[in-house]
């Protein structure tokens, strides 16, 4: 759709979008089910990562107590990752969440990269505030993501260069 062909209808674009939102919050879900540190929901529809442009429509919906805010990650397109924010385990919580990630990203990234949309794992916190807090596109993070058998100093050192959490975060839940 181009610019020009948009101007012919009668909803603006931000109502166009409203819109769309709406049919994908009413994608169904098939499956939830626990993952790894996450609750893993899956659906025949390659929209249910697009849930997670209105993750407060899905805690609402869902009825997800997260008082403290949400991890997600979107792998492929017919998967959305969740997990509340622990903030009292944190810290472990965030390398359990990167060691699972790898394995879903080498799963997905390998064998149906035309379904992967992201490595990354993002926080939505209860003020609205938002963001990744990794780079999974970091170049250096290739053994990250390959290779199963890594040892332990090295996933560390790695998941270091995963991450990129802002300084907001940090602040609210690591700094003590």
């Amino acid at each position: 759709m181009t610019d020009q062909s948009l101007a012919q209808y009668p909803l603006s674009v931000d109502e166009l979008f409203y819109y769309g939102q709406i049919n994908t919050d009413n994608e169904p879900i098939d499956t939830k089910q626990e993952v790894g540190p996450f609750t893993e929901l899956l659906g025949e529809s390659p929209f249910i990562a697009g849930k997670a442009a209105n993750i407060g429509a899905l805690v609402s919906n869902l009825h997800i107590d997260a008082p403290h805010g949400l991890f997600f990650a979107i792998p492929q397109r017919s998967v959305l990752l969740y997990a509340p924010i622990d903030p009292e385990d944190i810290s472990r919580q965030i390398l359990q969440m990167a060691d699972y990630m790898r394995f879903a990203v080498m799963e997905e990234f390998g064998n149906n990269n035309g379904f992967a949309i992201s490595r990354d794992i993002f926080y939505c916190l209860p003020t609205g505030e938002f963001g990744p807090i990794t780079q999974g596109d970091n170049p250096e993070l290739h053994e990250l993501f390959s290779n199963p058998k890594i040892d332990f100093e090295t996933f560390m050192g790695l998941v270091e260069k995963y991450l990129y959490v802002p300084e907001s975060f940090v602040q609210r839940f690591l700094a003590k």
